[in-house]
Order: structure tokens, then C-alpha cells, then sequence
């Protein structure tokens, strides 16, 4: 597959400017701030961290390592997908760790997938 081509057709989630917003690829990237709540359900965090767990694979996108735009820890230099979402490795690691939640047509495809399987 030539490079690229996975991510084609893929809905962009998790990739942060790094200080203020600025353009990419004529997107407009966001500060991963602007999705922080400090009352993100646990029980539904823990269903999106299982979910992208259980149902990504990795899309082996490299552009060198990444850094958390908040504690500056390194956290990944691939990104996953699961089909119709694109996001960096580092994006479970805001989830876990930051309370950054996903957009929420990603919640909803995750409770979806939940409600399906039982």
C-alpha cells in the first residue's frame, strides 16, 4: 500500500497543534486542551480505552515520536485505526491519563459496539 493510502477515507482524531491551532494538510488542527472534562464518565472511559484495545490495528504512520502536549512524556510514533477512525498511538494515552474525550460520534460508535456484542 503506498504511502498514505491508509489514511484516505479515515476520520481524523487525536492529532494536536502543538501551542496555538494551525492549519495541516488544509485542516485546522486543534489544542488537545479543548477536549479535557475533568468529569469524563471512568466506566465510559474504560469502554473507549477496551474498544480501541480490542479493535485497531496498527496503521504504521511514522513521523518521529511524539511528546504529550501536557506532562511532555514520549508517547508513540504510529498511529491506529480501526476502520473508519485515524488516530495517534499517543491518543489513549490523553484519554487514560488527561481526560480528553473523544468526538462523540466516536463515543457513540464505541456504545454501538458494545450494545452489539451482547
Amino acid at each position: 500500500m503506498p504511502p498514505g493510502e491508509e489514511r484516505k477515507n479515515k476520520r481524523l482524531i487525536g492529532f494536536w497543534a502543538q501551542k496555538k491551532r494551525y492549519r495541516s494538510n488544509k485542516n485546522l488542527l486543534p489544542r488537545a486542551s479543548e477536549f479535557v472534562d475533568k468529569t469524563f464518565d471512568p466506566i465510559l472511559k474504560e469502554l473507549i480505552l477496551s474498544y480501541i484495545e480490542l479493535e485497531t490495528k496498527s496503521a504504521n504512520f511514522s513521523k518521529g515520536m511524539s511528546n504529550c502536549r501536557f506532562c511532555k512524556k514520549m508517547i508513540g510514533s504510529y498511529d491506529l485505526t480501526d476502520g473508519e477512525y485515524l488516530f495517534p498511538i499517543g491518543y489513549i494515552h490523553y484519554i487514560e491519563f488527561h481526560n480528553v474525550v473523544p468526538p462523540l460520534r466516536f463515543i457513540r460508535k464505541v456504545k454501538k459496539y458494545y450494545k452489539e456484542k451482547r
